[in-house]
């Protein structure tokens, strides 16, 4: 879910310049796509140790979260303009989207005492 719209916003009233989506700041959305805001919110579904991660929020803020080392970032960013430009390429659906499924249930683990 989306980083509250107060998570580590720059105080004060932003210009021109900054760029808004669902009334979060680019502090707030840059803090969601690289760590998820801690794990009070979504650094559990954050996998750090994989190349490229797309970032989709239910209020339409998307990015991606990358680790550098195995790749350059001038690839990251041309296969992201890649991305964008087939997706300005598409024609708008008609289709509804399904609604998500709340019927999350806590996994039980079985630990040896011996591991506890």
């Amino acid at each position: 879910k989306p980083l509250p719209n107060k998570f580590n916003r720059k105080p004060g009233p932003r210009g021109a310049d900054g760029h808004r989506g669902e009334g979060r700041d680019e502090t707030n959305m840059a803090h969601q796509m690289l760590h998820g805001g801690g794990s009070a919110f979504n650094s559990g579904n954050r996998w750090f140790d994989k190349t490229i991660q797309l970032v989709i929020c239910p209020d339409g803020v998307n990015g991606l979260c990358y680790e550098h080392s195995p790749s350059e970032g001038v690839a990251v960013i041309q296969l992201m303009e890649e991305f964008l430009e087939n997706c300005r390429d598409l024609e708008p659906s008609t289709s509804s989207i399904p609604p998500s499924s709340n019927a999350l249930q806590p996994l039980q683990w079985n630990i040896p005492p011996v591991l506890e």
